[in-house]
């Protein structure tokens, strides 16, 4: 969640883990779902792992206009590494 006052301008970023719960050597890419157009996130594009149960950080930018001028918004950000499980 990103607390910010009425009629500042939306900016933050947040550190995430992901963990590798496929094969060894895999590669997932980035997709962003759903967010809303007047809002600019940023994500690295892929993780590529060697072990299975590998972490990795990675950090997700967001920043949009004055909180006063947006209406609740949510998206999500998924993985996917190319195969259907």
């Amino acid at each position: 969640m990103l607390a910010i006052a009425n009629s500042q301008q939306m900016k933050g970023q947040f550190i995430r883990t992901a963990t590798n719960v496929g094969t060894r050597n895999s590669t997932y890419h980035v997709s962003l779902h759903e967010i809303p157009d007047i809002l600019q996130v940023t994500v690295v594009s892929l993780l590529s792992f060697s072990a299975v149960n590998e972490e990795k950080v990675f950090l997700v930018k967001v920043s949009g206009p004055r909180v006063s001028e947006l209406p609740i918004a949510s998206g999500y950000i998924l993985w996917e590494d190319g195969s259907m499980r």
